[in-house]
Formats: C-alpha cells, structure tokens, sequence
C-alpha cells in the first residue's frame, strides 16, 4: 500500500504556494459500517477542513483510495493533483484489482474559501436578485409550475422571504475575495399553523398550494414545542459554484445554528433531489412525499420538463425537520442531537 501510495507522488515535487509545515493530511477518514452513507464521513471532512483553518494552516491534502472519500472531496472542491491507475500497478506489487476500484489519487484544497455571516432585512434587495437568478429559474418545481421569478409566485413567498431574513436565523456564503453572495440557507422558526393557513389562502402561489399537500396529514410533529422547530425555507447555491459542497456546508451550518438556539427539530420541504440527498445524508427522516405527477391537472404543471424530478419530500430530524423533492415532495425532519467530536 505504501509503494502505491508513492507512485502518486512520484511527479510531484513541491505543493505550489504552501509552506514545509503549511500543509494538513487527512490520512484515514473511516465510518463505523453501520453509520455509512448517513452523511457522517462529510461531517468529519468538514470538521477535519475547519480545524486546519483554526491552525493555520494554508492547505490540506487527501490520499482518496476509495470512490467515497473522492467523491467528498469533489463536494469539497479540492483539486485532483495525481492518480493511479492500479490495473497498471497488478504484476508489478501483485495485487488483484477485480475486487476494488481501479484508481487511486491525491487530492488537494487551500484555505482560501466562503465566509459566512448572517443576514438581515437590509439584505432583502440582493437576496431577491440572487434567488430569482440562481434558485427559481432552476428548481424543477418552478419550472413545472411556471412560477421561475418573484413576479410571478407573488405576495406570500416575498413575504416569507422578508420573514426568513427578519427571523436573525439565515445565513448567506460570500466568496472571501470577491465578496459575492455564493450560498444561501433561508430559515425561520416554524409554524404549521400558519404553513396550513398560507397555503390554502385564494392568491396562494401553485408552488405553495403544492407544499400545502405535504402538510396535509400532518397535524404535529411528536416531542416537538410549538417554538421547537427550525424550519429551512430556502437552500440555494450560486449556479457557478454548484456540485463543491457548498449546499452541504450552508446545511450543516444551519443544524449547528438551530442546536446552539436550542431548537429540538428542524424541517426541510426539498422541492428538488440534491436537497433531497442533502438530507438523507445527515440522517433527516422522510414525514410525509408528494408524487407531483398526480397534481399536474389539479394544479396546472407539467411535469414532462422534469422527468428527474418526480417527487416532493417533507423531512425532519428528530431535533431538527427537514425537506422536500420537485415532481413529487418529501417532507423531512430530524432531532437535533448528534455526535460529538474531540480534539
């Protein structure tokens, strides 16, 4: 394994920009196998990437030996510097590479990232623009209900928009250098008496009468006080910084929010299915799913443009609720005690 190991650095001579003792490796990242795939090695590379910033140091590297550890630090944004291929590696170490994956390689992220801050109703005008360019002309849901701008979704969603930021409980990513908004989580305490009243008033927006069905059997959420629920309205990414992690990071940081406010839960509506990963990933439970496909006359939406998005999703974690996907919906949620992390 070591010999393999140095195959990859056989070409590399120096990391460019960083200092002899600049640089943090992450040499095993590993998850108990009845903890995989719940979302638990992405919050360990996340905490790993955090305290490397607290050090000081300016750049962290990872040997990815296998497909999941590469494809976090893909989310992550880190550039690939070397790769292997072992079937090129079989008679020379002797090993058998049928039963593995074929590659293996460095990967490498500096420093240089997002800052987060919290936003206010001052921000209103920028977060309107940003939403109306990088959410709704992208949601599967609002291209099916034809609802892709502000104009067009109307009173109650500006409204909710104004009561996120108003609530001191979203969060915007700026890019360090540019200072542009990049990412952001929109949140507020919730309500399911006002999700009900809201979605069934006359001027209702077809996206809102669409979350309203997820709602529909849901009369409370069970260990959960009336101010208990953190609710995440809005999660979007600048489209040029999609698929780096950064909705995954915006999320996490919102479950670390609603646990240091003492909220029990938090709920995600995912109107599309990378919300909808997002929260299987960090283990939110599915309340109730709306097969949109069963609305279109109803409703008026064609679904035929999203033939990926098929459903909406409610979730929540039992501290923390959660989400749901466009063509059908899924309401998630989840509680918002999780593990602990030692240094």
């Amino acid at each position: 394994m070591n010999q393999i190991l140095g195959k990859l650095y056989d070409n590399i001579t120096h990391f460019e920009g960083v200092d002899a003792q600049g640089m943090l490796h992450l040499y095993v990242l590993c998850t108990h196998q009845d903890y995989a795939n719940l979302g638990l090695g992405s919050c360990l590379f996340q905490k790993t990437l955090e305290l490397g910033k607290e050090r000081g140091f300016q750049a962290m590297n990872v040997e990815a030996a296998n497909s999941l550890t590469a494809r976090i630090g893909d989310r992550f944004e880190f550039e690939t510097l070397a790769m292997v291929d072992l079937t090129t590696l079989e008679e020379e170490f002797g090993i058998n590479t049928s039963i593995i994956p074929a590659t293996k390689m460095v990967m490498q992220r500096d420093f240089t990232d997002f800052e987060f801050s919290f936003l206010t109703s001052d921000d209103s005008e920028e977060i309107i623009k940003f939403l109306d360019e990088h959410l709704l002309p992208r949601c599967p849901s609002s291209k099916a209900t034809g609802e892709t701008s502000t104009n067009l979704l109307g009173e109650i969603y500006m409204r909710d928009v104004q009561s996120c930021l108003a609530s001191g409980l979203s969060l915007a990513a700026r890019h360090t250098t540019s200072k542009i908004i990049v990412g952001v989580s929109l949140n507020e305490i919730f309500s399911l008496e006002e999700t009900h009243k809201a979605t069934t008033m006359e001027n209702a927006s077809k996206m809102s009468r669409i979350i309203g069905k997820l709602y529909d059997n849901i009369t409370h959420f069970e260990g959960v006080d009336a101010q208990g629920m953190l609710h995440l309205y809005i999660l979007c990414t600048h489209q040029d910084y999609a698929n780096h992690g950064l909705g995954s990071r915006l999320f996490q940081k919102t479950l670390e929010l609603g646990k240091e406010r003492g909220f029990q839960a938090m709920n995600v509506e995912a109107a599309n299915s990378l919300t909808a990963r997002i929260g299987d990933r960090f283990e939110f439970e599915t309340l109730a799913m709306v097969d949109l496909t069963t609305l279109e006359e109803e409703f008026g939406i064609n679904t035929s443009i999203i033939p990926e998005e098929l459903q909406t999703t409610l979730g929540a974690e039992t501290t923390i609720p959660a989400m749901a996907t466009c063509s059908s919906s899924r309401s998630f949620q989840r509680k918002l005690c999780e593990g602990c992390y030692l240094y």
